[in-house]
C-alpha cells in the first residue's frame, strides 16, 4: 500500500508504503521446508487473489516469486509485493533486446523468451510458486542463469509426488495446468484458480460435506493404468477416485496404484 510519494532536498523522489511486519514466504521455506497442504492452498488462494486484482487493473505483476510475497505475522495474511517489474498488458513485452526482466527460476517460457506476455505468465510463475511450497524449492533449477530459461522453456519440472508423496493428486494436477508451457493450456484468469483453490481448501477443511470441484476431480488421471474420475456412489471420508480402465477405486488420500 502506498501511503504518499515526495521529494527531498537532493532532490530524490520515494514512496511511503506500509511496513508490513512478517516474513516472505521464501524464508518461510528456507526455514520450514515443504508446507502443508492446507498451508499451500491458503497462500496459493490469497497470492491468486491478489493477482486476480492487479490483473483487474490491466497490470502484469511478472515478477512473482515466494521472495515477493509476504506473510504478515500473526494471522499470516499474505501481500505481494515488489511491483517495480509491472507493466500494462499493452506494454508487458521485454523492450531491451537481451534483457530479461524478471527472476528466471519462476518466470513463464514466453517471458523466458522475450515475447510479449499476458497475464496468464503471472499465472505460470504462480504454479511454480505452489510448486516451490508443496515441494521447498523451485521447479527449474540448474547452475547457470542460461541453463534454468532453457529448462523453464524446454523441460518439465520432476514430478512433485516423488519429492512429497503427501500432495495431493488433485493438488498435483492443478499445478501441472498452471505450469503449462503454452499460455492457452494454463488457467485463463487468476479469479478462476482463486476461486479453484478456495473450494479445494474448503474440502480439505471439511471432506464429509464439501466435494471438490468437478474440474480437478475429472482431470486427475494416471497415465499408464486408465483415468481416475470421481466415483461418490459409496460415502467414505473424503473422496473416492474411480479408474475407467479397470473400474477399480480408492481414496485420493491414498498412494496405491490402481
Amino acid at each position: 500500500t502506498v501511503t504518499g510519494v515526495q521529494t527531498c532536498a537532493l532532490p530524490i523522489s520515494y514512496l511511503a508504503m506500509q511496513f508490513i511486519e512478517g516474513k516472505t514466504l521464501q524464508e518461510r521455506l528456507d526455514k520450514s521446508g515443504p508446507l502443508s497442504v492446507r498451508e499451500v492452498l491458503r497462500i496459493g488462494m490469497q497470492t491468486a487473489a491478489g493477482l486476480a486484482a492487479a490483473h483487474a487493473q490491466g497490470l502484469v505483476h511478472r515478477d512473482i516469486k515466494p521472495a515477493n510475497i509476504l506473510l504478515e505475522n500473526g494471522v499470516e495474511r499474505v501481500k505481494l509485493t515488489d511491483f517495480g517489474l509491472a507493466r500494462a498488458v499493452d506494454d508487458a513485452s521485454v523492450t531491451q533486446s537481451g534483457v530479461i526482466a524478471g527472476t528466471p527460476l519462476f518466470m513463464s517460457p514466453e517471458q523466458a523468451r522475450g515475447e510479449s506476455i499476458d497475464h496468464r505468465s503471472d499465472l505460470f510463475s504462480l504454479g511454480s510458486v505452489l510448486y516451490a511450497m508443496c515441494v521447498g524449492h523451485a521447479p527449474f533449477r540448474a547452475s547457470t542463469t542460461m541453463g534454468v530459461i532453457k529448462r523453464v522453456c524446454d523441460e518439465s519440472p520432476r514430478p512433485i509426488r516423488e519429492l512429497n508423496p503427501d500432495v495431493p493428486d488433485w493438488l498435483v494436477n492443478i499445478i501441472n495446468k498452471l505450469l503449462a508451457k503454452k499460455p492457452s493450456g494454463r488457467f485463463q484468469s487468476a479469479k478462476e484458480v482463486t476461486e479453484l483453490l478456495s473450494q479445494c481448501l474448503a474440502h480439505l477443511q471439511q471432506p464429509a460435506t464439501v466435494a471438490l470441484p468437478t474440474a480437478v476431480v475429472e482431470t486427475v488421471s494416471d497415465r499408464t493404468q486408465g483415468s481416475l474420475i470421481a466415483d461418490d456412489s459409496k460415502p467414505v471420508q473424503g473422496w473416492r477416485l474411480r479408474c475407467t480402465k479397470c473400474g477399480k477405486t480408492r481414496s485420493d488420500r491414498k498412494s496405491t496404484r490402481l
